[in-house]
């Protein structure tokens, strides 16, 4: 598995909500 492949399963921190991120955009709306 070559490191791009990998990378791509991760999630991008741009891409990625912590359950509190998410909470606080929630109680935003």
């Amino acid at each position: 598995m070559t490191p791009k492949q990998k990378n791509t399963t991760t999630p991008q921190p741009q891409d990625y909500h912590t359950p509190l991120e998410e909470k606080e955009m929630i109680n935003h709306q």
